[in-house]
Parts: C-alpha cells; structure tokens; sequence
C-alpha cells in the first residue's frame, strides 16, 4: 500500500549491536517521484525512526501492507521529495544469523537504533551518537514524543511504563547474563510474558495481555540491571552533534511532558552551546504529536538541506494559538486504512 507517485524497496544491510558486533537488518526506501536534490546533485535523503511496534521478528513495519506507520511521517516525508530511508532495527524483519542464532531486538538501548540508523529516543540517540562517532553528511535529528528516562516517568504513566519494561527485557538479558527475570516479574507477569512471547505480537496486544496482571515487582524501579540499563541507554544530560530538534506534545500521558522538560533541561545545562531546540504542543497526546507538528519537522528539515544556519544554543519554540479553539481539533486518529479489496464505481 503506497501513495501515488512513490516507489519502494526493500533490502538488507549489515547493522552492529550495542556491543559493537556486526548483525544483519532490514528496511525499505521509499522513492519520491521528483526527488530533492542538495547543492552537490545528490538526493536529499531522511531517515525515519519508527515508534515502539514490538520486539519479535515480525514486528517489522517492513513486514506489514502499510509499513506501519505510513501517513505519521514516512509518507508525508516522501511526498515532500525526500528519499525516505526507514530501518526495521535489527531484530525485527531478519530474526536470526547465517548460523541459526537469534538476534534480539535491543529495545529501548537508544545508542543501538542509532546505529540502525545512522541519520523518538532513537533520534536524540542519534544526536548523541554524531558527537561521538562523526558520520559525513549528517544534517540533525528530531526526535518526538521520546522515550528519554523510564524510571522519571511518573506513576500514571504505569501501563506505558510497564510495556516498556517488558520490552527492555530481551536486551538486558541479553547484556547482563545475572540479571533474573524472578526479580523483576510477579509469577502471574512471568507467565503472562511467556504467552506474549509465543504469540510474537504487536505492542497493543502485549498491552492487553500485560496491564491487565500485577506484572512487575513491586520494588522494580529498584532493580539493579534496569538501573544500569537506563543509565547507559537514557536520552539528555549527553553532548550531541549537530542539530537537535525536539518535540513533545503537552498531553501525552505515556511519555511524560516534565520528563522530556527535563531531559532537555539537562542537555542544555549541560552543554550550553549546543544546537537545541524545543517545542511544547498544548493538547496533544503521543503520536497525534506528530501530525500536529508536522509543519515544524518539515520545515526544520527543509531549512538544513538548504543549509539555513542554526545558531548554537537553546531555542524554545513558541506555538502560535490556532485559529480555532483547541477543544474543536481532531485529537486522535479516527480511521485506519486498509487494502482495496477489488475495483469499484463511484455513482454521482
């Protein structure tokens, strides 16, 4: 399922873990018709981090009829000419090596889906990465409604934060091999999770299966390897290179406003001449942040192919007041898309 005028392709590509060792991936490009083009003659070219869609081999929005995501950002990204460059992160798409082993998805370690895309929290990790592992042609980052520090999200964000939790697990099993599922999960959670992992699922039916059980440990923000986890993989308080455009939506319960106020706050205090900027959208929860701030991120990257100066230091964004009252503006996606099923007429 495509816009008119786009093509696609998919491909493998050779990726590497946190841990610096190599691992295949996939991803697909999206064509534009009439590509724009830099000074040089060669195609601008953006990547697009897709949101949390699971931690199992199918859960590759490279897998799916509507690559996912599709009209969040990918679509608009190529209609507007830029050739859309969108990792599956490795783990998802391709689930094993050329000798059989499983590959895990590394969730939520940031510096690893910075790898997968050399261009969320994966795009401020990104930005972090650039300040450490320079990459020629880099440009900036925007990373919206991000996963920056999930033991400072707040207790009414429990059913995010539970999702996310379960989703990190794979990868510090994977990077700490002492690390006990028995002290993080409840017996009802452990077997809970086991059912998830069998079923391979997509992030909604993990949380209708998870946040209805008592899952995690009373005292799991405790839990030693999660706290070790976090503070390797977490967002703010760390340089960045290049420009860094960050965007939070004001009502979003999951990823919590004063939770990215303050990873942000931390990067600038931090680093004060590094070039960042916020924007606060009033009214809007997680991904609708995104449509809602569609003219921002288009016209930000727009302004660094063309080679528009950013200055160094923070930025706040003001959001001017629409022109009607907010109450009156679509919150939430009220559709979803589907395949033509076969031709059909329109009688006027």
């Amino acid at each position: 399922m495509l816009p008119p005028a786009t093509a696609l392709w998919r491909f493998l590509y050779q990726n590497e873990t946190l841990q610096g060792s190599p691992v295949p991936a996939s991803a697909f490009i999206l064509w534009p018709f009439q590509p724009r083009t830099q000074p040089d003659g060669k195609y601008a070219v953006v990547a697009w981090a897709h949101g949390t869609a699971g931690v199992h081999e199918n859960c590759a929005p490279s897998n799916t009829k509507t690559l996912w995501q599709h009209w969040l950002a990918p679509f608009p990204l190529a209609l507007h000419g830029y050739v859309t460059f969108a990792p599956d992160y490795a783990g998802l798409g391709v689930g094993r090596t050329a000798d059989g082993n499983k590959i895990i998805h590394q969730y939520m370690a940031n510096p690893a889906q910075a790898n997968d895309i050399v261009f969320g929290g994966a795009a401020w990790a990104v930005a972090q990465r650039q300040a450490q592992k320079p990459v020629k042609g880099y440009l900036g980052a925007v990373a919206v409604s991000p996963i920056a520090n999930i033991l400072e999200l707040p207790t009414s964000s429990h059913d995010r934060v539970l999702v996310l939790s379960l989703f990190a697990k794979p990868t510090m099993q994977q990077l700490y091999p002492d690390f006990d599922q028995k002290d993080f999960f409840t017996d009802k959670g452990w077997e809970r999770y086991q059912l998830e992992d069998r079923l391979g699922s997509f992030t909604p039916v993990l949380g209708e299966v998870m946040t209805s059980a008592e899952a995690l440990q009373d005292n799991w923000r405790e839990n030693t390897y999660l706290q070790r986890f976090v503070q390797l993989t977490a967002a703010g308080g760390k340089e960045i290179g290049g420009s860094l455009l960050v965007i939070q939506g004001a009502a979003d319960e999951g990823m919590d406003v004063d939770t990215t106020t303050d990873a942000v706050n931390k990067a600038r205090k931090a680093f004060p001449d590094a070039q960042l900027q916020y924007v606060l959208l009033p009214g809007f929860t997680h991904l609708p942040t995104i449509y809602a701030a569609q003219r921002f991120w288009l016209d930000w990257s727009t302004d660094r192919f063309r080679g528009v100066e950013v200055h160094g230091g923070y930025q706040e964004r003001q959001v001017e007041e629409p022109p009607r009252p907010l109450e009156s503006y679509q919150k939430e996606p009220s559709w979803t898309i589907d395949v033509e099923r076969g031709r059909f007429l329109l009688n006027y």
